[in-house]
């Protein structure tokens, strides 16, 4: 059963990866299939009932096929960002100047200063 679940589990993944048009999309992949309570993590954690041969047995193709996922979305990550996709965090870029300051300004602790008297 554990068997035809990983096989059913790695062909899902390669079929969403196909569809996965952005980095997000992968990495809501990912967590989806090898997060916390992703459904990898929830098949090796119920090896634990099984006899210790079966365990081993499906242990180690739960570990193949859980290497082989990540291997897979680390190379789609790869050619999506040689193709310049990016993800929402990565939309502003702190190497650009900043606005400059109008010539003839008052220094910002002196602003400060005249608002807090205005105030008093």
């Amino acid at each position: 059963m554990i068997k035809s679940d990983l096989e059913n589990l790695k062909k899902e993944v390669k079929e969403a990866l196909e569809k996965a048009g952005n980095l997000d999309a992968i990495e809501a992949i990912y967590k989806k299939y090898l997060g916390k309570k992703g459904d990898i993590i929830l098949i090796l954690r119920s090896l634990k009932d099984l006899p210790e041969k079966q365990r081993k047995e499906k242990g180690k193709l739960a570990n193949q096929i859980k290497q082989l996922i990540e291997k897979e979305i680390s190379k789609k990550k790869k050619k999506l960002k040689a193709e310049g996709h990016k993800t929402k965090k990565e939309w502003f870029d702190i190497t650009r100047p900043g606005r400059k300051m109008k010539i003839g300004h008052l220094h910002p602790l002196t602003q400060i200063k005249k608002i807090a008297e205005e105030i008093f």
